[in-house]
Order: C-alpha cells, then sequence, then structure tokens
C-alpha cells in the first residue's frame, strides 16, 4: 500500500507539471496592458500637444480636474505663451455644446477657441490671426 501512495503522489504530480508547462511564461517585467478608460479613472489628467501652424513649436497642455459639466482646469507648459502669450494665462477648458473647446483666461477671457479637425485633434478658429492645433497624447 505504501508504493501505491507513492504512485499516486508521483502521477498526480507528473499531470501538474505537464499542466503548468501548458501554461505560456510570461516575463516577470511584463506588466498587463491598461484599457484608455481604465487610465482614465487612475489619471483624470489628459495630456495634449499644442502646435503652431508648421508644428515648428509645440507645447504641453494637462486638463486637469473637472469644475463642472464641460469646464476642467487647465495647465499650459511654460513653452505656449512662446507660441501665443495669452495662453500663459489659460486658466480653464470649456467644452461647448457644438463640440468647440474654448481656453479661458484668468479674467474670464475666451483666449482661444478650438472646433474639431478631421483627425483625432482640434484647430483654433478664434482668434483668426492665429493657427493653432491642439491633438490627444494620451
Amino acid at each position: 500500500m505504501n508504493l501505491l501512495s507513492i504512485g499516486l503522489v508521483a502521477g498526480l504530480a507528473a499531470t501538474l507539471g505537464v499542466a503548468a508547462l501548458k501554461k505560456p511564461v510570461t516575463a516577470i517585467d511584463e506588466a498587463p496592458a491598461k484599457s484608455v478608460e481604465t487610465e482614465a479613472l487612475l489619471k483624470p489628467d489628459t495630456v495634449f500637444r499644442l502646435e503652431n501652424a508648421g508644428g515648428q513649436m509645440s507645447c504641453i497642455v494637462r486638463k486637469g480636474r473637472k469644475l463642472s459639466d464641460g469646464r476642467s482646469l487647465i495647465e499650459p507648459g511654460p513653452r505656449c505663451a512662446a507660441i501665443f502669450a495669452p495662453l500663459g494665462d489659460a486658466a480653464v477648458w470649456r467644452e461647448g455644446d457644438d463640440g468647440t473647446v474654448d481656453f479661458i483666461g484668468r479674467g474670464g477671457r475666451t483666449l482661444v477657441r478650438f472646433a474639431q479637425a478631421d483627425g483625432a485633434g482640434y484647430e483654433s478658429i478664434r482668434p483668426r490671426s492665429r493657427i493653432l492645433s491642439l491633438i490627444a497624447e494620451r
């Protein structure tokens, strides 16, 4: 009976070993891919790249925490003012019902208005003297 028990244990170990070998091995430093929704929940900020016409100059714009429906804080990067000086004063991201996005200054004035472009981003429609693109980075 002792040999029978040893045989059963050895058979079970062999079965479990074969099953473990059939499972693909993953590298330890591979992290599971996060969905866009999960990342948005973990990090409410959304990062955009703002470019001038032709893309010679760009800066990072971070859309921050939600203030109210369609309104969020905005943090323009330090290089944004070099592209268009009033952008250094941008404080609020306001989304319109028509799909436009306004950058509102600390004084409550609309500094730039963007409309949805053909691609994944926005293009400025106001002021007319500047052409700016706003492209989502994440």
